[in-house]
């Protein structure tokens, strides 16, 4: 969750983290258009000052799941630059950005989605079918 995987580490991220928790081996919740697994963990996760125990994986994304956190509070205090029709982002190196947006499934309403994303083929497959 701190956007540091090499390009290598990508392909197996989440065997691997099925490997460390268990409750990343099922989505408790799966969407579609635009795709998202839902994992519930038993205890929260820390990442950019943010702390849930629900995390997302879109294809390409690994985030946080953050309730109650305003869109412009996060782009400022996470130094994002905001894109129409595309997540705000921050440039961590060419391929690799620090991510916020919303998505309108209803697990995930009111949350904000915080996180990595990784440009690479590997990171799309993430998602499970």
């Amino acid at each position: 969750m701190s956007c540091k995987l090499k390009d290598g580490e990508l392909p197996a991220l989440m065997r691997q983290l099925t490997a460390q928790q268990a409750a990343f081996a099922k989505p408790s919740q799966q969407y579609g258009a635009p795709s998202a697994d839902v994992y519930q963990l038993p205890k929260p996760v820390t990442a950019f000052g943010y702390a849930s125990s629900e995390v997302v994986v879109t294809p390409g994304r690994i985030l946080l799941a953050v309730p109650g956190e305003a869109m412009a509070k996060a782009v400022g205090k996470l130094k994002l630059k905001e894109e129409e029709y595309s997540p705000a982002r921050r440039e961590v190196r060419p391929t690799v950005n620090v991510v916020a947006f919303q998505l309108s499934h209803k697990a995930l309403e009111n949350k904000l989605l915080v996180g990595c994303e990784y440009q690479h083929a590997d990171a799309a497959r993430w998602v499970r079918s």
